[in-house]
């Protein structure tokens, strides 16, 4: 082992004594590389310092002769003429502000040239736009005219089919009370002109024990009959029909215009009184031609005297009633309807209105079940129907009025109240003359959505419309009030109207 580490110890001390032998090498090698280095970059500095030398004297040389040749020019220009110089400059400068001065005129009017094309493509861009909505809006009012004609056409179809229905209704009725009545005169002819025709005299008397083979009673009789035949044909005719029933109500069933709102039992006591009515008509005119008499009795009854003026008129003359005449000038005094048609003069119903072009659209709005219908048949129709039913999109009437002396036409348009039909009753506002603005004064819901009714009108016209107020139920104030509820004073829809 000893002689194994002594070995081993050798080697390491060669091997140390070799590497430092190589680093003592390398460095004499790179000592002699670095001199030679520094020899070769120290020669090509000199040879390049040398070169700059060079370049340098040769530039200062050209410099030498620049700056020769440039004292040489000056004393050349030294000798030149400044005058001549001097005048020509000025010429030179003259023409160049000449020069200027034109093209900033060029540019100037290049500028206002543009400025003007500019405003005219302004002008020709908003006239488009102008015209485009003119365009849009004539064709929404061509197709709202459009619409508007096929629903009127609709109508008309409808009113048409309806005339027809009552005048076959009519002519029927017409032809069937004129065969009555033909064979009641040829009954009674016979009855007159045969001799062995005889009244009973046990038979019962009419009007409080009058005989009948007093003369004036088979004319009363007769009169009477006649007089049920016309009314039974005047029930062909709406407005004949209506003064007939006013004629048979008593007075205290007309109100004052306000509210028609009427229990059962006035209805149930209003139809006892038309059965009664008829029932006694018709009980005089069987105890008149229901018995036998003699011909010593029973006078002789002419023809002429039947059917003269003073016992009645001919059903053959019978004509329907023109409508009765409710308008009055803006100057006369204003008046409440009542509850039914009262009966009018004969120049009321002679009264024919002559044909005129001016017509006004007239639009009813208002919140639902505030009366917009019932106002409507009450002013078209005088009429009253407790079982209206709500309105669904628009329902149309006609009025005729004499307003200045003159035939005026309103087509009144029932519009629904309901949120859902709002979009139909903005398009009956933009070609309306004007609005009637219902409002209920028994509920203060509908009285507050006036305003909001009022902005819908503005914005689906875009032009300031007459517009009209109306309480409707006013009759009903004080019923509602004596239930403890609310109603809408009279001030405060004056106020808001103004």
């Amino acid at each position: 082992m000893e002689t194994l580490a002594v070995a081993v110890k050798r080697a390491q001390d060669k091997a140390a004594m070799q590497l430092s032998e190589l680093e003592e090498e390398m460095d004499q090698r790179i000592q002699a590389v670095e001199h030679k280095v520094r020899k070769d970059e120290k020669r090509k500095a000199e040879e390049a310092l040398n070169d700059l030398k060079c370049q340098y004297e040769s530039e200062v040389g050209d410099l030498q002769v620049a700056i020769k040749k440039l004292k040489k020019l000056e004393e050349q220009s030294k000798n030149i003429n400044h005058r001549e110089d001097v005048a020509e400059l000025k010429k030179r400068i003259h023409d160049l502000s000449l020069e200027n001065q034109k093209l900033k005129k060029n540019l100037l009017e290049a500028q206002t040239n543009i400025a003007f094309l500019q405003s005219e493509l302004d002008a020709l861009k908003s006239e488009y736009a102008d015209q485009s909505l003119s365009s849009e809006r004539d064709l929404e009012i061509i197709q709202e005219y459009t619409e508007d004609r096929d629903n009127l056409e609709r109508q008309i179809e409808i009113l048409q089919l309806a005339n027809r229905k009552l005048h076959d209704s009519n002519d029927g009725l017409r032809s069937a009370l004129e065969n009555s009545f033909s064979k009641h005169n040829r009954a009674l002819r016979l009855a007159n002109t045969s001799p062995g025709g005889t009244i009973s005299r046990s038979s019962p008397k009419c009007n409080g024990g009058q005989s009948p083979q007093n003369p004036q009673y088979d004319r009363s009789s007769h009169s009477s009959y006649m007089d049920e035949d016309y009314d039974s044909l005047a029930l062909c005719d709406p407005m004949q029909r209506i003064n007939c029933e006013v004629d048979s109500l008593p007075e205290s069933w007309f109100d004052s215009g306000l509210s028609t709102l009427r229990d059962s039992n006035e209805y149930d006591s209003e139809v006892e009184y038309r059965h009664q009515r008829n029932f006694q008509r018709s009980q005089c005119t069987q105890e008149g031609f229901g018995g036998d008499a003699s011909d010593t009795d029973v006078p002789e009854i002419k023809d002429e005297e039947a059917y003269s003026p003073d016992n009645g008129s001919s059903v053959l003359d019978w004509k329907p009633s023109l409508p009765d005449n409710r308008s009055s000038s803006v100057a006369s005094t204003r008046k409440c309807i009542s509850a039914l048609s009262p009966q009018s003069d004969a120049t009321d119903r002679n009264l024919k209105y002559p044909r005129s072009e001016k017509a006004y659209k007239i639009v009813l709005a208002g919140d639902a079940a505030v009366g917009k219908s019932s106002f409507l048949m009450r002013l078209c129709k005088n009429e009253f129907r407790g079982n209206t039913s709500a309105t669904l999109g628009v329902d149309f009437q006609m009025k005729r009025l004499i307003v200045d002396g003159e035939p005026t036409v309103l087509q009144l348009w029932d519009t629904a109240g309901q949120e859902r039909f709002r979009s139909i009753a903005k398009s009956y506002f933009r070609r309306a003359d004007g609005v009637l603005l219902l409002y209920d004064v028994t509920c203060e819901k509908s009285f507050l959505n006036v305003r909001e009714w009022v902005d819908m009108i503005a914005d689906a016209t875009g032009e300031n419309i007459p517009i009209m107020m109306v309480g409707n139920k006013a009759d009903l104030r004080q019923t509602v009030l004596e239930q403890g509820q609310k109603c809408v004073p009279v001030n405060y829809g004056e106020k808001l109207a103004m």
